[in-house]
């Protein structure tokens, strides 16, 4: 479990404070509690409390580094091309966990080869498959460069064995990642180092259940 430190209640104003100045927070509004724990529930995890913080009272999403926040569910859109899944954080760690992206490369076992880290959530999309992902499951979760373009490499273990390559550890804080951007210091430490402005869309055609999304219906919220 990670915790709300005292400060942190400090940073989610002063987020908000700059979020509402820039009309980030009227174009992307924050979404309730209530969507923050079904779409937990669809994960399998909680989300980290200070990322709880910003999407219910920040924005849901198009903040951070770049501008980059993906939206937990609608919101901020990845500028991945699909018209297979949604453009959320949800939709994309779906298409992630449970292999939508069409690679079945198969190992000497007969396992598949892709293996995405549990707990492991794609937060913001910087294009050409380099993405930024923060472990939901840490004490102290840090926001981490990837770069996803091999289908034959073993997320997971990659991961858990801290193998540097595709994963550039150690790493921002969560905390560190959110205030480059209060401060313009977000292109120097957060950001690959090849990002100019914003990177070409990719078009991938992806096969499997199409989206993703939290909507009401008579029984209250649900994923489809």
């Amino acid at each position: 479990m990670n915790f709300f430190r005292r400060n942190d209640s400090g940073l989610v104003e002063q987020l908000r404070r700059k979020a509402e100045q820039e009309g980030i927070s009227e174009k992307y509004p924050p979404v309730s509690f209530e969507v923050i724990e079904l779409c937990e529930k669809f994960f399998g995890f909680k989300l980290p409390q200070l990322l709880r913080a910003v999407y219910s009272g920040v924005a849901n999403g198009g903040i951070g580094p770049g501008d980059q926040l993906v939206g937990l569910s609608d919101g901020k859109r990845s500028p991945f091309d699909s018209k297979y899944y949604a453009l959320d954080v949800i939709g994309v760690y779906d298409c992630f966990i449970n292999y939508r992206l069409g690679w079945d490369e198969l190992d000497d076992y007969g396992e598949m080869l892709w293996q995405w880290p549990l707990g492991l959530l794609p937060i913001c999309d910087w294009g050409n498959h380099v993405i930024s992902v923060v472990d939901c499951k840490s004490r102290d979760p840090r926001v981490i460069l990837l770069d996803y373009s091999s289908s034959t490499t073993n997320y997971r273990k990659a991961y858990r064995r801290k193998e540097s390559g595709a994963f550039q550890f150690p790493g921002v804080p969560l905390r560190e990642w959110l205030k480059a951007w209060l401060d313009n210091s977000d292109t120097r430490i957060c950001v690959p180092s090849n990002w100019t402005e914003r990177p070409p869309q990719r078009n991938i055609e992806i096969p499997g259940r199409p989206i993703v999304q939290v909507r009401r219906n008579d029984r209250g919220l649900t994923t489809d």
